[in-house]
């Protein structure tokens, strides 16, 4: 997990409710890193999620189509495999790929979708 993710606004604590979608903004973070973010607003749930998947397809090979189940996620985060579960996970896998984040750390920006 990049530093300057960690030790920024990206995955911010919010309140539970509807979300304020993000229009190209610079979020809060450590200086010398810019993080521009445009979707809705992420949280520690997207975190999680986000780290987990990262676990998951680690020892998978560069440029591989990378594929893990629900049920391996929700085993990773320590969750039950539940119909609520399940439906949460789907929520805030759409969110996390439903997104554009720009991050420039010292003198180049690098992009992540």
């Amino acid at each position: 997990m990049p530093n300057g993710f960690l030790r920024s606004a990206l995955f911010g604590a919010i309140a539970k409710g509807r979300r304020r979608y993000i229009n190209g903004e610079d979020l809060a973070a450590v200086d010398g890193v810019t993080i521009r973010y445009k979707g809705e607003r992420l949280d520690q749930g997207d975190l999680d999620v986000w780290e987990s998947v990262l676990h998951a397809v680690r020892l998978q090979e560069l440029g591989s189509r990378c594929r893990v189940t629900s049920y391996a996620l929700l085993k990773l985060m320590g969750k039950t495999d539940t119909g609520k579960n399940r439906a949460t996970l789907q929520t805030r896998i759409e969110r996390l790929v439903a997104n554009a984040v720009t991050v420039k750390q010292g003198r180049s920006p690098t992009s992540a979708a």
